[in-house]
């Protein structure tokens, strides 16, 4: 469904000389992004009456793969978006704003990489983020699970996974995304964690405005984002390493 939807985008866009500005918000298109992925075992130590917490195994998705946080265009949020919105989504009362509209191909693939649509994550990313993309739902969180499956293809996701339980530096973090997406590569990479615990919760990386299709080593940019130098990677329970 996306390679079609893409077509035809391409096509009218070809037919009908449309220009990115009559797609954009009305504050423009930016031009660089945030793909936020999670560490979910590590986000469910914090929040641990999450339904997507209460529900994790280790045989799960998100036991050993990184989780789509968001696909934050910079600067912006918010866009067209009513003040009753806004405020139901700033008190976190997700479950009241829209559903997102998005095929059956789409809503699958996110329940599996996106656990917090559990607790109406999706709506909350679309009503603050998605709406300042300027394409349609289907196409935006088509374009962020693809980036986010290449991540977890790679040996930094294989680099986390085989060393749950353990420390790893940024260092490694870097090298591992190197050997994948290219020497260079991982100055697009920011590392982050818990302050007291170092748990690993998420990596963060920076990227031109992604296009349909497009691999991710072609949108990586230098992000310059701090990061933490050593972490620790979480196993699925809450309090499970303290208790190992």
């Amino acid at each position: 469904m996306r390679f079609i939807i893409a077509f035809l985008l391409s096509f009218l866009l070809l037919g009908q000389q449309v220009t990115y500005a009559d797609i954009c918000p009305t504050k423009g298109c930016v031009e660089k992004y945030l793909l936020s992925l999670s560490w979910q075992s590590a986000f469910c130590e914090t929040h641990p009456n999450k339904i997507e917490c209460m529900a994790q195994t280790e045989n799960g998705y998100d036991a050993s793969n990184f989780t789509l946080h968001g696909l934050w265009p910079d600067k912006l949020a918010y866009c067209g978006v009513s003040r009753d919105d806004i405020n139901n989504d700033k008190t976190g009362n997700w479950a009241a704003l829209p559903v997102v509209e998005v095929d059956a191909e789409t809503s699958s693939e996110l329940i599996e990489v996106m656990p917090g649509v559990v607790s109406n994550l999706e709506r909350h990313e679309w009503v603050k983020h998605g709406t300042c993309d300027g394409r349609n739902a289907d196409e935006y969180y088509d374009i962020a699970v693809d980036l986010l499956k290449e991540v977890n293809a790679s040996d930094v996701r294989d680099l986390f996974a085989q060393n749950i339980g353990e420390t790893i530096s940024l260092s490694e973090v870097k090298t591992a995304f190197d050997r994948t997406f290219g020497q260079g590569a991982s100055s697009s990479l920011s590392l982050k964690c818990n302050p007291d615990s170092k748990l690993a919760t998420e990596i963060r990386l920076k990227i031109k405005r992604p296009q349909p299709g497009q691999k991710l080593a072609d949108v990586l940019i230098p992000s310059g984002a701090l990061s933490c130098d050593k972490v620790l990677i979480d196993a699925v329970g809450i309090g499970s390493l303290s208790q190992s």
